[in-house]
């Protein structure tokens, strides 16, 4: 039997006006406030079937859950649930029942933003269709109840579909119960309380125990007896040697906890969300909230950072902006510079695909590091005149930005992955040593794609090209400084010769001489040789040094650059200070009309 809408809703306010006549109470749900951090990988909380860690626990409860057990398969089950992140494509398990032999008596779970509830090892699906996506960042109260006929599913308290499902199958064979895994996949987020009851709730019920926002409040007290199952998520308790999660319903089914490490205060959690594109500050720095306006719940870039600049411990930001049509902040004065350990991340908004969707513009579209141990990554930084990114602080990690360039002032920093372009100075200006670039696009710089005047830096497996729009422009350009390594980089189309060493400037060293190239190919020869390139030279080195020669493709004789690694060779300079170069390069094979360059790297202890 299906009923209508208005047909639950008239025997909820039924059921509701006969409890009435009682003293309203509410039992004690435990609501501690406090959640799980699963880790969208290998985080879950279980129990197998006939193995409780307790002597006292009653598996009964919602062990033989099919049409045959003693409520006719009546169940409700309900969870807070905060996911980080959309996870699109993915499912996230919140509870599931499974199966010996595969399947589930009962999920609750998320796919694509959109919640689901089953029963009968898949033979019925209701789904949140009707209503505007889940929201990342927000907590969401979700219950799926079944009555023997009747699949409901509810979204912050209201009935959103129903579906009429009858058990085909007896069930007596499970696994065990799992919160925050399956098999198909896990969840990546919070939960901070799941109940299960062994009665179906009416609409008007199902309200009374809860909404969407701050989570998990007390439930009527009446509802007590129906309680099978209630994991809160306060803490870990360890017992006989196993990390549990305690069940406060009288079965006292204890979960054992694997891979979860953190347990959050759910109403203050320890990072932010930027949700807003607007440039408010801070309404009080150091309560831990963030809020660009006394109880708005809006998060802007600038309040973010000053929150987190007001707190001891390295705070992590979101960017979740949701409801706009464009994603850009756009500050009316420069913003704080970073001066505490934080981590920002914006590879989690919505229209993030490899390629940032949260942009930063302007004459104040830069950002400043004076700590240590930030890291930057998904935010596109394009600041009208200057640098994108300055760092004074050491061991940043800055990853897979776009940046209108970084100046790096510091030491130990890690460049990786970004593309650095429209510089109105030097794609990457480096004052500091030990820093590692490593593959970025650095591209259309006014200057040199990267300026070194330092020691000790790690330039490898970037593209660095058409940089020099002011006609002065090398690809690298190391004014002062030793032993910084160029390694394997695609360096082309430069105003300038690809790398430029200046006066004195990593150990003066030269670069090699290359007199003789033979590239042959033949597509009838064994699958294993196919080709390759003879190429003969010699460097002028330091004698007795080993040095590693990369070789390169380009397509003409301009410039000397390097636009396709091909392979290298190590050589040791002779006793004269002279290293033959003598490469056979298999499978490596010349395209008409390119011609071949070489660099020259000096291998320290650490490089053999």
């Amino acid at each position: 039997m299906r009923f209508s809408y208005k047909t639950i809703l008239f025997f909820s306010i039924i059921f509701l006006i006969s409890l009435m006549s009682f003293t309203p109470s509410y039992a004690d749900g435990n609501s501690n406030n406090s959640s799980f951090v699963f880790n969208g990988n290998s985080s879950e909380v279980k129990i197998l079937d006939d193995s409780p860690v307790n002597g006292d626990a009653d598996q009964w409860a919602f062990k033989y859950f099919n049409r045959y057990n003693t409520n006719n398969g009546k169940i409700t089950i309900q969870a807070w649930v905060y996911l980080i992140g959309e996870n699109l494509g993915e499912e996230m398990p919140i509870v599931t029942r499974k199966l010996e032999d595969g399947g589930t008596t009962f999920s609750l779970y998320i796919k694509d933003r959109i919640a689901y509830f089953d029963v009968g090892n898949g033979t019925g699906v209701v789904s949140t269709l009707s209503l505007p996506p889940i929201p990342a960042f927000s907590w969401v109260f979700l219950t799926g109840t079944y009555d023997g006929y009747t699949l409901e599913l509810y979204y912050g308290g209201e009935i959103v579909q129903s579906l009429p499902v009858s058990l085909n199958y007896d069930y007596y064979v499970g696994e065990g119960l799992f919160i925050g895994s399956s098999d198909e996949g896990n969840f990546n987020g919070l939960i901070d309380e799941v109940r299960i009851w062994n009665v179906n709730f009416s609409e008007g019920t199902v309200a009374s125990t809860g909404s969407n926002g701050i989570p998990a409040p007390d439930y009527p007290a009446f509802l007590s007896q129906y309680l099978i199952g209630q994991w809160s998520f306060s803490e870990i308790t360890n017992y006989n040697g196993n990390s549990l999660v305690l069940d406060h319903s009288i079965s006292k089914n204890h979960l054992i906890v694997e891979n979860v490490d953190k347990v959050y205060n759910s109403d203050k959690l320890p990072f932010f969300v930027v949700n807003s594109i607007g440039d408010e500050s801070d309404s009080n720095p150091g309560d831990g909230y963030a809020y660009a306006g006394e109880g708005t719940g809006y998060v802007t870039l600038r309040s973010a950072i000053e929150e987190s600049n007001a707190l001891s411990e390295t705070q992590k930001i979101y960017f979740y902006i949701p409801d706009a049509e464009s994603f850009v902040v756009e500050p009316q004065s420069q913003l704080p510079p970073i001066n505490d350990s934080s981590i920002f991340d914006a590879t989690l908004q919505s229209g993030f695909a490899g390629f940032p969707a949260v942009e930063i513009i302007g004459d104040h579209g830069s950002v400043e590091i004076l700590a240590g141990t930030n890291e930057i990554k998904g935010l596109s930084l394009n600041k009208n005149e200057g640098f994108g990114i300055i760092i004074a602080g050491g061991d940043n990690n800055i990853t897979a930005n776009e940046i209108s360039g970084i100046q790096i002032n510091s030491q130990g920093n890690s460049i990786f992955e970004n593309t650095i372009l429209n510089s109105f100075s030097h794609g990457i200006d480096i004052a500091s040593s030990d820093n590692l670039i490593n593959s970025n696009s650095i591209l259309s710089s006014n200057i040199n794609g990267i300026r070194i005047n330092g020691s000790d830096n790690q330039i490898a497996n970037n593209s660095i090209y058409n940089n020099g729009n002011s006609g002065l422009g090398y690809g690298v350009l190391v004014e002062s400084g030793n032993n910084n390594s160029i390694l394997e980089n695609s360096i082309y189309d430069n105003s300038q010769m690809g790398i430029k060493l200046g006066e004195n400037a990593n150990n003066s060293q030269e670069y090699p001489s290359l007199t003789e190239l033979y590239t042959w190919q033949d597509n009838t020869a064994l699958p294993e040789v196919r080709g390759g390139t003879y190429i003969q030279g010699a460097l002028n080195a330091v004698a007795g040094e080993k040095y590693k020669i990369q070789f390169f493709a380009n397509s003409n004789f301009g410039n000397r650059e390097g636009k396709r690694y091909l392979n290298e060779i190590e050589v040791t300079a002779d006793i004269a200070g002279v290293a033959d170069i003598t490469a056979n390069l298999k499978d490596v094979v010349l395209i008409d009309g390119e011609v071949v360059s070489a660099t020259a790297t000096k291998l320290g202890i650490n490089d053999e």
